[in-house]
């Protein structure tokens, strides 16, 4: 008997069973018989959620020889800015919040020797559930369940891959792009079916508003220097929203033409746009100081910062930095819901602009429509975009007619 033998029986006899578990390393027996039990016995689960509720006839579980292939693998990483500036050798760092790489988890769908031959087939059944979820693209609750300890993350299913070797062995690859450990609940979803500027302009105009009401003035936990600089960047993006909702609602109430203000109404958009990305580089610039907010920096003393107020104890300063960055994340996390509705704008707007003629020409004696594309394109290929745009009967042009010539795409 080796002295590790030997110390595990002495260890067994005097502890009891819970603590000689704990204690004793060499004593392996965990369960009945010394054999260890699965670790994720509830396998692999995908549960899709819709506004926030989980929808139980879509869910999806991976149990026995269907499990993700070992190793599982995944992995974290720090997001990391850094800026050299003039006179200092030394880089100014900003760390910007951790980041989750994508989830991609193998396996095999191989249906087993079942008594009832209907159940043939499973396996490609189940290989079609996941590519439709994959198509609806709705947020997903995925990970592995166990009895001592769950592997849960969030996120969408953004890739199926498939190898069928027959109805009843399909070998599946699944990629998760991977939100992180809770449930989103600032997240937007831009509507995939088409929309008008009026009503695109109309949910502007709601979230430009609630923006503003829940966010500004800054809280009061935020030093009076610095929330006077958070409010100022909050009626920025305020004011050059509402400097685009007000021009498209004049032009749709005045009933002038959308698709030649469309140019004025793209230059408005891509300034609000511009805002909003120089908003939040100032707002993560703000956000790295939050962690100072304690007494245990000298740099951030309770007279820096509460000035005029009782010093705060160590517990008031750590709940106040809590609540600074939270609202500061909270911010900027509204300030995607407005991106999205400007790029929707955006995107309507750059179509209604296609509308808008590159010129109108007057056809002159000898003209052709390939030496009027050559004219204005460089190349005699538009010639078919001449004729298709002004609807004509023939390629034989007559000398005072006033073609239109239309704008393309890159242009």
């Amino acid at each position: 008997m080796s002295i590790l033998d030997s110390t595990a029986s002495t260890g067994s006899s005097i502890l009891d069973p819970l603590a000689a578990l704990i204690k004793n390393p060499f004593n392996t027996t965990v369960s009945n018989n010394g054999i260890r039990p699965q670790d994720f016995p509830g396998g692999f689960q995908i549960t899709e959620y819709i506004k926030g509720v989980p929808n139980t006839a879509t869910m999806l579980r991976f149990v026995g020889n269907m499990m993700p292939f070992q190793p599982f693998e995944w992995s974290k990483e720090q997001r990391l800015e850094k800026q050299y500036y003039a006179g200092n050798p030394e880089p100014a760092v900003q760390v910007l919040g951790p980041k989750s790489g994508p989830l991609i988890i193998k396996g095999r769908f191989k249906d087993k020797r079942y008594k009832d031959n209907s159940y043939y087939g499973v396996s490609y059944i189940l290989s079609q559930a996941c590519e439709q979820m994959t198509d609806r693209g709705n947020l997903v609750k995925f990970g592995m369940q166990g009895s001592a300890g769950n592997w849960i993350r969030w996120g969408f299913l953004e890739r199926s891959s498939f190898k069928l070797n027959k109805l009843s062995w399909v070998d599946y690859e699944l990629e998760f792009f991977v939100v992180g450990y809770n449930q989103p609940i600032n997240n937007y979803f831009a509507a995939p079916e088409k929309q008008s500027p009026s009503s695109v302009n109309q949910n502007l105009i709601n979230a430009a508003a609630n923006f503003q009401s829940a966010y500004f003035p800054a809280i009061n936990t935020i030093p009076r220097s610095i929330s006077d600089i958070m409010n100022g960047l909050i009626n920025g993006v305020a004011k050059n929203i509402a400097l685009v909702t007000n021009f498209v609602a004049g032009v749709l109430a005045t009933g002038q033409s959308i698709a030649n203000s469309a140019q004025r109404a793209l230059g408005l958009i891509a300034n609000a746009r511009a805002n909003i990305s120089m908003f939040s580089r100032q707002f993560n610039q703000i956000r790295s100081s939050f962690s100072g907010f304690s007494q245990s920096n000298p740099k951030f003393t309770a007279s820096n910062f509460f000035s005029g107020l009782t010093p705060p104890t160590a517990a008031t300063a750590a709940t106040a930095t809590y609540k600074n960055i939270s609202y500061s994340y909270e911010t900027m996390s509204a300030t995607s819901q407005l991106s999205a509705y400007l790029a929707q704008m955006q995107s309507l707007f750059e179509t209604l602009a296609q509308t808008i003629p590159k010129a109108r020409y007057r056809v002159q004696q000898g003209d052709t429509l390939q030496n009027i594309s050559i004219k204005f394109y460089q190349v005699a290929d538009h010639w078919t975009d001449i004729f298709d745009h002004n609807n004509l009967q023939s390629t034989l042009l007559t000398a005072g007619t006033i073609l239109e010539i239309p704008n393309l795409e890159g242009d």
